[in-house]
């Protein structure tokens, strides 16, 4: 379980604004025709396969939890 923030871009800075133009898009030709390109930040690890992270004495992110990394499939 992932915890992060969807943001959009202008000019290199996280725009509220631009985001909001491809909040509620759910068709594929609605979220092309925006124009507005969105990027997931994750900044937190809660669980992984099943386990909880949150009190990993290293961190989630560190080796301890390393052997238990995985890459999430791509979609589209």
């Amino acid at each position: 379980m992932l915890d992060g923030e969807i943001v959009a871009f202008s000019g290199g800075r996280t725009d509220f604004a631009r985001l909001q133009r491809r909040m509620g898009l759910t068709r594929r030709q609605d979220v092309a025709a925006s124009g507005v390109a969105v990027t997931y930040y994750v900044f937190d690890l809660l669980r992984l396969d099943g386990a909880d992270t949150r009190n990993c004495r290293c961190g989630p992110a560190s080796r301890c939890c390393a052997g238990r990394r995985r890459t999430a499939p791509r979609s589209g």
